[in-house]
């Protein structure tokens, strides 16, 4: 048994690309040289797109459906509602932002104060984490500061309790290295 060869559907009825053109001279031309009007159908599609109808509108919403889509996707340009707001001015408007963003410099100010406590190479490997109760926690590079920073654990807290921080335990947490 042979099989039928595939339909493709029909072209939609265009005029002319170029102005002047007859239509003996568009014949004869795909006559003699077929890639030649296809090139040029292309161009032309490329340059303005046929007008949507009724009919080709109805098509497309049917090959959405069949896709699985309720309705025809949304344009990929995202779109912007409301007024746009910077990003300091949207974490001091929010409670719980601000509230973060305090704990934040606070822990930044814990560590930069005890930069003249540590040896500076010490002191290069340690990040600022986070702040619970008493409990402060620093983040370390690599198990070997981390083995040093608990030897300098007491002295940290001390150092902190003298500058007004009521810290009481110091966390220590190496970072993952991903």
């Amino acid at each position: 048994m042979a099989t039928p060869p595939p339909v493709t559907p029909p072209l939609p009825d265009r005029p002319p690309s170029r102005v002047g053109m007859s239509a003996t001279v568009s014949a004869s031309a795909s006559a003699s040289a077929p890639t030649t009007t296809g090139s040029a159908a292309t161009t032309s599609s490329l340059t303005s797109p046929p007008p949507v109808t009724g009919a080709a509108r109805h098509a497309t919403l049917a090959a959405y459906q069949a896709l699985g889509y309720n309705r025809p996707p949304k344009a990929s340009r995202p779109s912007i509602r409301g007024r746009a707001l910077s990003l300091e001015r949207a974490v001091l408007e929010s409670n719980s932002l601000a509230q973060l963003s305090a704990l934040t410099r606070e822990s930044q100010l814990r560590l930069k104060s005890l930069q003249g406590v540590l040896p500076p190479l010490l002191w290069a490997q340690l990040s600022a984490g986070p702040i619970e109760a008493d409990t402060w926690c620093v983040l370390v590079s690599n198990n070997a500061v981390a083995a040093k920073i608990r030897q300098w654990a007491p002295a940290m807290a001390a150092h902190l309790r003298t500058h007004g921080w009521p810290v009481q335990t110091i966390r220590i947490k190496v970072r993952s290295s991903r």
